[in-house]
């Protein structure tokens, strides 16, 4: 896989140190294939445990169990905890002004948090 290709690493590449405007160096990432993009988290960080499935499988046993003897199952789905206030969140929305934001999320500067979650009846 190629490695990231800053603006600046153009001005040095043949060893000499000619400038190079912002045309040109755009010019040049296009025609060799660079692009801009937005990193994706797909990596594992270290080897599965080779028991993670056991715990997946007790829990289904345990969930067969409580449904045949009547007892209530729930399934509870939490999310990454989200600060309140004015920050930055990914994405786009329809506005007729500009929104402004912090320049940093540091949660001293939060109104408080929210832990986005779901609560189901699987019975």
């Amino acid at each position: 896989m190629d490695q990231p290709f800053a603006r600046r690493d153009f001005a040095a590449a043949g060893g000499t140190r000619t400038p190079a405007g912002k045309r040109v160096v755009k010019q040049l990432l296009k025609k060799h294939r660079y692009v801009k993009r937005k990193a994706r988290k797909v990596k594992a960080m270290g080897p599965r445990h080779p028991d993670r499935n056991a715990q997946f499988e007790n829990i289904a046993r345990l969930k067969q169990e409580y449904l045949e003897a009547g007892q209530p199952v729930v399934s509870i789905d939490t999310k990454k905890k989200e600060l309140l206030g004015s920050f930055y969140r990914d994405g786009k929305l329809y506005t007729q002004e500009p929104v402004e934001v912090f320049d940093h999320d540091f949660p001293t500067a939060a109104s408080g948090a929210v832990f986005p979650h779901g609560i189901y009846d699987v019975s």
